[in-house]
């Protein structure tokens, strides 16, 4: 087939050639058959690649982005297209800057034979994209020839759902069965403490684990235990408040309080109950805060850990917290925030069922626009788990997009699979880890993920997400749940990690 050329390719071939003239010293660089490269890309570019409408499919097909590599040589989607998209019958619009001829190789297809197709612009021939798929195309002087590899890229699952596909195990401990834990994030690891017969304190940073017997001044409420930017502390069974800058060595302040919210910065904040009132209180004390009587729909007790965070409505940190338990000892699902001077309720549609001792963790979701098929990543906050007011552990997952303001359930899948128990007072801490091809470690135990519904459509193996850059490994959030309290009032022996499945997908390049 023989083109005319455009105005545009003109345009650029004699800017080539001007560019080529100016700069007649620099080195030309020649291709193993001797042809000038650069006049090479020029006569045998692909310019534009698109496919073609088709409904049937998937609605906009056509709005597909795909990135043309002229160095090289290949044409692909870096944002997959969605899970069961069916692409072995496909039509593409293919632009050049002229060409004596366009073909399109098609081999180890499983729905056709192996072909070479002669494209034109009003070509019918479908194109088995799950197969291997080459574009040969041939210069205006039919002496130039160039082969460009297409890959039509699809997700193998369901990535936009929050499945949790790689679920894991570990023990929280191997030094008997554990009677009271917490673990905290502090100085950039997690702090790991459990008591068995004694206590114990594993401090894990990264790969590395060290664990050691911890003695405490007087019996502490593990529960209560709260790290700043630069110390830990908890309150002991009677209310006291011990501090620690390592986790080992512990120290009187002084201070007596009735439950801890969390950090906030280099201070804590919770309240203390004086005169049969309870007082928001802070340590070590500010001259920002005051402090100033719990509102009667404020938690007192039983909150989830607390988040700090910075937004664009406020110069200071922002804390959150969801659930609790109430003075007069009914239970909240409201979310409460911290501004570094001022309390106040946070929520406007609430979590529906008021739970103590939920998970909070930020993590993400992902919404697909079907205009182009453009993915969007969103922080979202996880609240799940805690002890409901007839006593029985919640399984529900709610998720926030709007930093608290308001809760919905989560979907169907984002519930945690059935071998992992409703738990209360379980710590969610997201920590990131290093991806590879293939990523273990001896410590953690596999797990089967949940079943798929039956109504879920099963990819073509050949439609995989398939990355021709050789990357190596990549960073992926990891959420860890450690410990927490089981339907029976039991200390759980476990950390589970799990993960959405498009955080551990192979970047595409």
């Amino acid at each position: 087939m023989t083109r005319k050329l455009t105005a545009y390719a003109l345009m650029a071939i004699m800017f080539v050639a001007s560019f080529t003239a100016c700069n007649s010293s620099d080195p030309i660089e020649i291709d193993d058959n001797g042809y000038n490269i650069e006049v090479l890309y020029s006569n045998t570019a692909i310019t534009s690649f698109s496919l073609k409408p088709n409904t049937k499919v998937l609605a906009n097909l056509d709005s597909v982005y795909f990135t043309i590599d002229l160095v090289g040589a290949r044409i692909f989607n870096a944002q997959p297209l969605p899970y069961g998209t069916k692409i072995t019958k496909l039509l593409a619009d293919i632009g050049t800057n002229g060409s004596s001829k366009i073909e399109v190789k098609v081999t180890d297809s499983k729905v056709m034979k192996d072909t070479t197709l002669v494209y034109n612009t009003s070509s019918i021939d479908s194109i088995d994209f799950s197969a291997n798929v080459s574009i040969i195309v041939t210069s205006l002087n039919e002496l130039q020839k160039r082969t460009y590899d297409v890959k039509v890229n699809v997700y193998d699952v369901k990535p936009d759902s929050l499945y949790w596909g790689k679920t894991e195990w570990a023990k929280l401990t191997d030094n008997g069965t554990p009677k009271a834990q917490k673990a905290v994030e502090y100085l950039d690891k997690v702090y790991s403490f459990v008591k068995t017969t004694d206590y114990s304190l594993t401090v894990i940073d990264g790969d590395m684990e060290t664990t050691e017997a911890v003695t405490f001044p007087a019996e502490p409420n593990l529960r209560t235990l709260t790290a700043s930017s630069n110390a830990l502390y908890v309150l002991s069974t009677t209310g006291d408040m011990y501090k620690s800058t390592d986790g080992k060595s512990w120290s009187a302040t002084g201070m007596k309080w009735n439950h801890i919210y969390g950090g906030y910065g280099d201070k804590i904040i919770g309240n203390k109950y004086e005169n049969g009132k309870y007082i928001h209180t802070m340590y070590p004390a500010s001259a920002d805060f005051t402090e100033s009587e719990v509102a009667t729909d404020c938690p007192v007790s039983g909150t989830s850990d607390m988040l700090l965070f910075d937004n664009k409505w406020s110069t200071n940190p922002q804390t959150l917290m969801v659930g609790g338990r109430k003075a007069d000892g009914s239970l909240t699902g409201e979310a409460w925030g911290f501004d570094g001077s001022k309390w106040s309720r946070i929520s406007e549609k609430s979590i529906p069922t008021p739970c103590e001792g939920m998970s909070l963790f930020p993590y993400f979701t992902f919404k697909t626009s079907t205009s182009n098929w453009h993915v969007t990543e969103y922080t979202t906050l996880f609240a799940l788990g805690g002890r409901k007011a007839d006593g029985v552990n919640s399984p529900t997952v709610y998720i926030s997009l709007d930093q608290g303001i308001t809760w919905k359930v989560a979907d169907e899948l984002a519930k945690l699979p059935m071998y992992i128990p409703s738990m209360a007072y379980s710590q969610a801490i997201v920590r990131k880890s290093i991806l590879t091809a293939r990523s273990a470690s001896g410590k953690w135990q596999e797990t089967a993920p949940i079943a798929l519904p039956a109504w879920w459509m099963i990819a073509d193996n050949g439609a995989s997400s398939r990355a021709i850059a050789p990357i190596k490994e990549w960073e992926c959030p990891y959420v860890y749940l450690y410990g927490g309290i089981d339907r029976y009032g039991n200390v759980c022996n476990t950390v589970w990690r799990g993960v959405i499945n498009r955080l551990t997908f192979k970047p595409l390049q």
